[in-house]
């Protein structure tokens, strides 16, 4: 599997989103993305390399840097600063729970667009507490490996 692929279909989705900043100060105005369900395997190879086509595009897009959380409970706690406008923290842990003792209690930022790469909620419950507290006002975008999968997710 091509580690760039989910960076680049992520960015592909940012610009068919149109998710431009809002802001028109110069003052710090990051791009937040929440991926679900990420693991070690897949984004906690080489996050640098994957992630380098979203800060990119975030740039583009008039963004002044991208922060994104990697959260699984296949993944490794760990943070990867690169500068202070491309950060990424993997965190182990379901979505559901991590939302609520890391994002509330320590104020994480809320997402501009959250991300689920080939997830297959057809086939697992674990999916369901998550899926209830994805926020509807947030671009939520799934990925599926083909068309029978992704109707299956729906």
């Amino acid at each position: 599997m091509n580690l760039r692929s989910f960076g680049q279909s992520a960015a592909a989705a940012l610009e068919r989103l149109e998710l431009r900043s809002s802001s028109s100060s110069q003052k710090k105005n990051h791009l937040v993305v929440h991926v679900i369900g990420g693991d070690t395997e897949h984004e906690g190879k080489k996050p640098r390399e994957m992630w380098q086509s979203v800060y990119t595009c975030a740039l583009e897009l008039g963004w002044t840097g991208v922060i994104i959380y990697v959260i699984g409970p296949d993944i490794k706690d760990e943070e990867y600063i690169y500068s202070e406008n491309f950060i990424i923290h993997h965190g182990r842990d379901f979505y559901h729970e991590w939302i609520l003792s890391e994002c509330v209690t320590d104020g994480k930022q809320i997402p501009h667009i959250i991300l689920l790469f080939h997830p297959g909620l057809w086939g697992y419950d674990k999916w369901e507490k998550t899926l209830q507290i994805l926020p509807t006002e947030i671009p939520c975008v799934l990925t599926s490996y083909t068309i029978e999968e992704a109707i299956l997710d729906a």
